[in-house]
């Protein structure tokens, strides 16, 4: 009798450990989109999990599967030519998905777009523009924009910045790391000192988007390239940074705190609340951060009071209540990989 007790709950926990393996190996997320005024499917529309490598199309019927091996904490980015985009949070879910596009209505603002010019010309805005949003040095020259005359520039002279929109995503391709990128930009401003100077001096860059990464076909030898290049971009990272401080391996994945030049425990820093599907970080003081393989940076905290949202994939919200200086500063487009890398 025992041994039938022992052999039934070794089978129950055979069972239950086979489909937690299941839910771990496979997260899929359904749905359908369809035209907001016909009702009838939209069918080659663009799916993907917003700043991954991970989408696809729908088909005749409007219909996307998507399949991950655990659950991403990225909105659900849907997008086609001619329709406005639609993000959906939290695409993890039991039901099926659901979503209408609406047609684009071409807007009728282009006094405001064009205002600056005299100050600043099309091809001064758009080097500039290109050199905060791609990046500085051989990275960012490394990449290039399919669709340049797509993207709307105007200076604001009065607060001496620089900004940028696109009604279409911006199409990038990064020779630098290996990507073919697609980002919908939905705000960019740069500041700056002395504008009036042939290369002025940029202050402050603050961009957001979504974005959708496609692996470049290239040969085995610019593949190599571009692992080693991913591999140098990805240490010392924002992304590693936040993945090796919620696995507490930053000692072992070499990094340090300091205030000024004297070295402060971690503890002195931030403290961490483990919220089951992401972490909460309260950060106690701005700090220096130096990382073995880079120069050291800045981090300054707005608001030291209020968490920052922080999850597994190294993800982080919201983005504007911290500011990186020197070294991860600099990082742009050129350098910054998809959520779902994982290193090798």
């Amino acid at each position: 009798m025992k041994k039938n007790n022992y052999l039934n709950l070794r089978s129950t926990f055979i069972i239950l450990f086979f489909l937690l393996s299941l839910s771990l190996r496979s997260q899929t997320i359904l749905g359908y989109v369809y035209d907001q005024e016909k009702g009838t499917p939209l069918v080659g529309a663009t799916v993907y999990l917003n700043g991954t490598t991970i989408g696809t199309l729908t088909d005749f019927d409007g219909k996307f599967i998507i399949a991950t091996d655990r659950v991403i904490r990225a909105s659900l980015i849907i997008s086609y030519m001619g329709y406005e985009t639609v993000p959906v949070n939290n695409p993890y879910r039991p039901e099926v998905i659901e979503v209408v596009l609406n047609p684009v209505v071409a807007s009728l603002d282009q006094v405001t777009l064009n205002t600056g010019k005299e100050y600043w010309s099309r091809e001064k805005m758009l080097r500039e523009f290109k050199k905060q949003f791609l990046g500085l040095g051989r990275s960012g020259e490394l990449c290039r924009i399919e669709n340049e005359e797509d993207i709307d520039l105007w200076f604001q002279p009065e607060n001496e910045t620089l900004k940028a929109s696109a009604d279409v995503p911006i199409r990038i391709y990064n020779n630098y790391l290996g990507y073919a990128i697609e980002y919908d930009l939905k705000e960019f401003e740069a500041k700056y000192d002395s504008p009036q100077r042939e290369n002025p001096y940029c202050r402050f860059v603050y961009y957001e988007g979504s974005s959708f990464y496609r692996d470049m076909g290239s040969s085995d030898a610019m593949k190599e390239i571009f692992r080693l290049q991913r591999n140098n971009a990805y240490d010392g990272s924002v992304q590693h940074f936040f993945r090796s401080m919620i696995a507490d391996q930053l000692k072992e994945e070499g990094y340090s705190f300091y205030n000024g030049a004297l070295k402060i425990s971690p503890k002195r820093v931030y403290g961490l609340v483990d919220k089951q599907d992401h972490y909460l970080v309260y950060f106690k003081r701005n700090f220096i951060l130096n990382h073995k393989k880079k120069l050291n940076s800045r981090v300054v905290i707005s608001d030291h009071e209020a968490p920052i949202k922080v999850y597994y994939d190294g993800n982080y919200e919201p983005a504007r209540r911290v500011r990186f200086d020197g070294d991860l500063g600099e990082y742009r487009i050129a350098k910054t990989l998809p959520l779902d890398y994982q290193g090798n």
